[in-house]
């Protein structure tokens, strides 16, 4: 799975705030502005509802919200960084300052929980996170996605 491949800059949002729902809001926000069947207010409806089920936090300040909807066609994936920190019930108690927004089809497994395999398994590289959040724009995170993306 190479994440690099399934994260647009138009989706990766740079969040300035440490606010919960405004955070998830903006990361909706990029899912749903080019998906004509998925208004931004659905999606954070379902991130709600998945989030009340437990914690997407995977700790070492990585979340990873996910949900699954007829509305999309193939998998979706949005990243956020953020510098303050976003209170995401992780277990560790630490804040999310990297949260990747999955956002899948209903019925296709397989692609969703390689995502989500692929993310939890690079949240464990101390290297991969901070080189991540420090990326300086757009592009260079995208660059850090793809150098990740040729390791294993």
């Amino acid at each position: 799975m190479r994440l690099a491949t399934l994260i647009t800059k138009a989706r990766l949002v740079d969040l300035q705030t440490a606010d919960r729902a405004e955070a998830l809001h903006l990361l909706a926000e990029s899912v749903a502005s080019a998906l004509p069947s998925l208004t931004t207010e659905a999606l954070v409806r379902l991130i709600d509802e998945r989030e009340r089920l437990g914690s997407t936090g995977l700790g070492e300040g990585v979340a990873v919200p996910h949900v699954r909807t007829g509305a999309v066609p193939s998998l979706v994936v949005a990243l956020g960084r953020s510098v303050h920190g976003i209170a995401l019930g992780a277990t560790d108690g630490q804040a999310a300052h990297l949260i990747f927004l999955l956002v899948s089809p209903e019925g296709h497994g397989g692609p969703y929980l390689r995502a989500l395999a692929r993310v939890a398994k690079l949240a464990s590289s101390l290297t991969w996170r901070d080189a991540l959040q420090s990326a300086h724009d757009p592009d260079a995170a995208l660059a850090v996605l793809a150098a990740f993306d040729d390791t294993d």
